[in-house]
């Protein structure tokens, strides 16, 4: 999820796409377009927000906190804790449809809460439609210039505690990255946030968790906001 070799003014087209980080790895998937609203920034000042859905890693949650304020330099607040909607309980796989998380998020969760972005939070397993995939697990799921994306930590398992919450910094900033309007990465520069693991999760382990010059300067115009350069990621204070 990334710009490339685009202009940076693709970023300000007002249509709106999903992009999913998919499975064991970060993917493509786009639903069908629609009409957008303005830019994030346009709605006001832009307060990211933390919404814990259902059973939750508290660990995880306060990690993925300081790493937004880290990589963007936004303000970031955690909201008092949800149960999953049922409507977004998906019987034959028994997981959570993380489209229809979108949906709760902006419809129940954004309006009245003073965030521009909600990101929700789950230790749940979630999922969304993939190509011919009817119904494919995701690590996250985020709304491209929209006002929330969604994170489950369930497929962040299988590695060591550190790496685990490397993973949930990471993915979080991925999916904040196409809220404010970045698509995949597909250029030359490995490593960097938003780019498309195409398929395995082992290029998020293996991203530096920053973005690249041209990431921030697409989401610094696209949304008249200034985020902090740095040389890498300062994960002692992130991880504390």
């Amino acid at each position: 999820m990334i710009p490339g070799a685009e202009s940076a003014s693709c970023y300000a087209m007002k249509v709106r796409w999903l992009a999913l980080v998919a499975g064991v790895a970060m993917t493509v998937g786009m639903a069908s377009p629609a009409a957008a609203g303005e830019p994030v920034a346009a709605r006001g000042a832009i307060k990211v927000c933390l919404q814990p859905l259902g059973s939750y890693d508290r660990r995880l949650l306060g990690v993925a906190a300081r790493g937004i304020e880290h990589v963007y330099g936004l303000p970031v607040a955690t909201l008092a804790p949800r149960a999953l909607p049922g409507a977004a309980w998906y019987a034959p796989r028994k997981r959570w449809r993380a489209d229809k998380l979108l949906e709760f998020l902006s419809r129940e969760v954004v309006p009245g809460s003073g965030c521009a972005i909600v990101i929700g939070f789950t230790r749940h397993d979630v999922s969304t439609t993939k190509g011919k995939h009817v119904d494919w697990g995701v690590l996250g799921l985020g709304e491209i210039d929209g006002d929330a994306a969604m994170v489950s930590s369930h497929r962040m398992r299988g590695t060591g505690r550190t790496n685990r919450m490397k993973r949930a910094v990471k993915v979080v900033n991925h999916e904040l990255g196409h809220v404010l309007g970045l698509p995949h990465y597909r250029g030359s520069r490995k490593g960097c946030l938003m780019s498309d693991a195409e398929g395995t999760v082992k290029t998020v382990d293996a991203e530096t968790g920053l973005l690249c010059p041209e990431s921030i300067a697409a989401i610094e115009q696209h949304n008249k906001i200034r985020i902090p350069r740095r040389r890498a990621v300062d994960w002692k204070q992130v991880l504390r």
